[in-house]
């Protein structure tokens, strides 16, 4: 949530460091915050607000994700005007030892996954985003994540590393974004 603060920062021209945030342990803390009234708003997963936005007891202001989610009333930050599209995600990571034999078999078993019903009933269930990235195109992905990632927590005063990936990590395999 952090991470997403300090983006949502960036897209409006803001400086993070300026703008008062509080971290809470879990999303029953962050809820019982804003409902309280002792913060102005919280940044979490819509899977951990759905009851409470169900309820009425919570209004959704915006979701991060490129476009609308459907069963949620309210628009994406890019429709806000808030240069902002993050999803939290889950990929498959390899070592960096794998051979080019090894690491084009795991490709290929995401590549099956990705097909199968199965799969695709696990991300409806879970309201997972299938968001299919292989091999390459994972690693490119991954690596501007990683950039983006880091600028937002270097904005935050956070991270004062170098914008770098380890050179010898290989990537592979496919992601669910999960808004």
């Amino acid at each position: 949530e952090h991470v997403l603060f300090g983006m949502i920062a960036q897209g409006l021209g803001v400086d993070a460091r300026r703008v008062q945030y509080a971290a809470y342990g879990d999303p029953a803390q962050a809820a019982a915050a804003v409902l309280g009234g002792r913060v102005a708003a919280a940044i979490g997963p819509v899977r951990e607000w759905a009851a409470r936005l169900a309820s009425g007891r919570a209004r959704a202001l915006a979701v991060s994700s490129a476009a609308p989610i459907e069963g949620i009333d309210a628009p994406s930050l890019l429709e806000c005007g808030v240069r902002v599209d993050y999803a939290d995600w889950c990929g498959l990571l390899g070592p960096a030892g794998m051979s080019a034999e090894e690491r084009a078999a795991a490709v290929a078993v995401c590549d099956q996954l990705e097909t199968s019903a199965r799969w695709r009933r696990t991300c409806r269930t879970h309201a997972w985003v299938r968001h299919h990235l292989g091999g390459d195109g994972f690693a490119q992905w991954l690596g501007g994540e990683t950039r983006r990632t880091r600028a937002a927590l270097r904005d935050l005063g956070l991270l004062n590393r170098p914008d770098t990936i380890h050179a010898n990590t290989i990537s592979w395999g496919c992601c669910a974004r999960r808004y």
